[in-house]
């Protein structure tokens, strides 16, 4: 079983945000799982059959929650949190990095990366 936090713990693996105190709280990379997965919906509805028709909307205070696709999903899951974040962080990070995980995200739910 894949869980949210795995997800998240990927994405803080490609942020090199690992050590506490995290640069990054669990409630912001959790809100955006909850976007990437309303975006995969965008992109890929057919990734929701079979799952209850609303889209599944993510608790921070939970991190043990399964995640609700395919496992083989959840890695760009973590690029797409990765390149919100890198959008998010003037400070931290170039915008041509998170526009390259952005792209990166909508090419792997398509099956071409």
């Amino acid at each position: 079983m894949t869980s949210i936090a795995d997800v998240v713990n990927v994405a803080r693996d490609l942020l090199q945000d690992t050590l506490e105190p995290y640069r990054h709280d669990d409630t912001k990379l959790v809100r955006y799982v909850n976007f990437a997965l309303a975006e995969a919906q965008r992109v890929r509805p057919d990734l929701f059959i079979g799952l209850d028709h609303t889209l599944p909307d993510i608790d921070p205070s939970d991190l043990s929650v399964e995640f609700p696709l395919h496992s083989m999903y959840a890695p760009h899951v973590a690029i797409y949190i990765a390149g919100m974040v890198e959008l998010s962080d003037d400070e931290f990070s170039t915008d041509g990095r998170a526009v390259a995980l952005l792209s990166r995200f909508t090419a792997g739910l398509k099956g071409n990366a």
